[in-house]
């Protein structure tokens, strides 16, 4: 007996949503799980973008190609389009699984109560992991395996590195908050009610209560995580949203506690055991992207191969800074300025060196073009209601504007594409905010 087209959509909707959920600690199982629902959703035309933005997505998938048949080592550079090329094809298929903003929202919230797990764990690695220990703990075989990871008094856990977590969460945060905003304008207005009516108030169910502790533990894990740029960006997002959200007394309640909880664990325990200064912008990252302006001089339309630079980095290094050459023959542990490094600890310069300037460029604005229609949306139904947003879509886009937003900024100081949890959020995030804008002939949405 065969089934239906109707109840195979609904079998790899829940095939889809499940893999997205579990993605977080079961990946290898979940891309399994991804690729059949987008198996699905290609060979039955569910392609669900437009023509402008399928065809931005062929033209950098060609320039991307292009740079790898002309890179400084192609083995390298045809493998590393894997970070990119299966996520262009997501995202062609994301708006069908997405659907509207009630579905979007369902999912959201299934991905910010997945990482309460690792929120609470990250706290407890944090500690274990810092240098005021006592010894008599560390001598336990768990607690010194813990103290073995990299990174001293930095929450890694399954990511390759803290600043992934970070990043991971920081994301995470945006999208909760942007749900958490979506029901609030939700229970405020009913659809058939007037401006001034009000819905009665209903106590939160379990999943509301986890949404709650999800977003906001992921301040622990973001704080564990040590990252710098990521506890900026989360303050700067818990600020925008009590200012947004400030008629939810509960939301701005636990902004404020949240932000002083923050502030007051940054100056008595610093970050990641370093204290609270502006010394990240420092001489070793700035070396790094004085190298990478020189790559991408050297070859400006199609760079070197994505991948390339950690090949192309310590030459480049030692010919630029002679000092360097002795000091890593003398020293055990190479001096951070001098030691070798895998990318520029920026993304765009990272993309203009490895795949040239009009590839990045493009991304850049394809990126770009979905934030300002995001933005554009979102302020024409503000101008028009003197109370804001009142439609759960722009409330939900909102969210999941900011979340685009900050992994942007994030990428002006760290390159954590290479990590797939990570990757693959950042392109829901995408897939999301492309489901949300409001289309020449917009389906039916909540």
């Amino acid at each position: 007996m065969t089934e239906t087209p109707s109840s195979q959509n609904r079998l790899f909707d829940r095939i889809f949503r499940g893999s997205l959920a579990g993605f977080l600690y079961l990946y290898v199982i979940s891309m399994a799980g991804i690729a059949a629902s987008m198996g699905y959703a290609l060979t039955h035309g569910k392609s669900a973008i437009d023509r402008p933005t399928r065809n931005s997505l062929l033209i950098l998938s060609g320039l991307l190609m292009l740079s790898s048949l002309l890179a400084y080592d192609r083995g390298e550079a045809f493998l590393q389009l894997i970070h990119f090329l299966p996520f262009f094809l997501l995202f062609a298929v994301l708006p069908h699984f997405f659907k509207n903003a009630e579905r979007l929202a369902l999912l959201t919230t299934d991905w910010v109560i997945a990482t309460i797990p690792i929120n609470l764990y990250a706290g407890v690695e944090a500690v274990l992991k810092a240098d005021g220990l006592p010894r008599s703990l560390r001598r336990i075989p768990f607690v010194r395996w813990i103290r073995s990871a990299p990174h001293a008094g930095r929450a890694m856990l399954m990511f390759n590195h803290p600043n992934s977590l970070a990043v991971y969460l920081v994301v995470i945060l945006a999208l909760g908050l942007g749900v958490l905003y979506y029901q609030s304008v939700r229970q405020s207005f009913k659809p058939d009610s007037s401006p001034g009516e009000t819905a009665p108030p209903r106590l939160p169910s379990l999943r509301q209560r986890l949404l709650y502790v999800g977003t906001y533990s992921t301040l622990l894990g973001i704080f564990s995580s040590g990252s710098r740029n990521g506890l900026l960006i989360a303050i700067l997002l818990i600020l925008v949203y009590s200012i947004l959200n400030r008629s939810n007394r509960i939301v701005l309640m636990a902004g404020l506690i949240s932000l002083t909880g923050i502030m007051a664990g940054a100056i008595g325990f610093g970050i990641g055991g370093r204290s609270l200064s502006l010394t990240w912008l420092d001489d070793s990252r700035l070396r790094i992207w004085q190298i990478a302006g020189g790559l991408i001089h050297d070859r400006s339309w199609l760079g070197w191969g994505l991948g390339n630079f950690k090949f192309l980095y310590v030459d480049r290094l030692l010919a630029q800074f002679p000092e360097c050459v002795a000091q890593r023959r003398v020293y055990r542990v190479i001096p951070v300025e001098c030691a070798d490094a895998t990318h520029p600890h920026n993304f765009w310069l990272l993309l203009t060196s490895e795949a040239g300037f009009p590839l990045a460029i493009g991304f850049t604005l394809f990126i770009g073009w979905l934030c300002f229609r995001a933005g554009r949306a979102i302020f024409s139904d503000a101008a028009k209601d003197p109370n804001l947003i009142r439609s759960n879509r722009q409330a939900l886009l909102t969210g999941y504007l900011l979340a685009v937003l900050a992994f942007s900024a994030f990428a002006l100081f760290d390159v954590t594409y290479h990590d797939i949890r990570v990757n693959l959020l950042n392109w829901l995030a995408l897939g999301g905010l492309y489901t949300l804008i409001p289309k020449s002939n917009p389906a039916s949405q909540s």
